[in-house]
């Protein structure tokens, strides 16, 4: 497996893992202390999803790279599971840009403490982890073309060598 994929299966895991802890966290937390605060739920379920999202896709990338990588073609309906998780962890991640961008604006802002090292250490670890979210995000778009191009360049080889023989 060539280091870009190694490097793609690391961020899947890196983003994965801790995503599903906290998922699982909060929602054990959220369901301890449940209050029927309609709106504010409303906003802790898409809070939830998108922590729900992002090991999911994670862990679907990790499956189609150890599946189908480098030269099996995906099933239809992982296909197609492959490119609504894209879908919807591009639109978290927008979310999660304007949170970072939110705190960014708090904990380095003209009214933030100079003491504030939490804060601040909070966004940098955010923005970080967004950059690792967008470059599994672009790889995962990459990775169907390339196990597409593979498959078709390994049946065209195949054929070249029935045809020599």
């Amino acid at each position: 497996m060539p280091l870009k994929w190694k490097i793609f299966l690391g961020l899947n895991f890196l983003l994965a893992l801790p995503a599903l802890i906290c998922f699982i966290l909060l929602l054990i937390d959220f369901l301890n202390s449940y209050s029927h605060g309609g709106a504010a739920n409303a906003i802790i379920f898409v809070f939830f999803f998108g922590l729900l999202a992002m090991p999911v896709n994670g862990f679907l990338n990790i499956y189609v790279l150890q599946k189908f990588f480098p030269d099996k073609l995906l099933p239809g309906g992982i296909r197609s599971m492959n490119n609504i998780s894209l879908v919807l962890n591009i639109l978290v991640s927008i979310a999660w840009l304007v949170l970072t961008i939110y705190g960014a604006t708090i904990a380095f802002g003209h009214y933030s403490y100079e003491s504030d090292s939490v804060g601040k250490l909070t966004v940098v670890i955010l923005a970080l982890l967004w950059i690792a979210q967008v470059a599994v995000l672009i790889m995962q778009g990459q990775l169907s073309r390339t196990i597409r191009r593979n498959n078709r360049d390994s049946m065209h080889s195949l054929i070249d060598s029935i045809g020599q023989q």
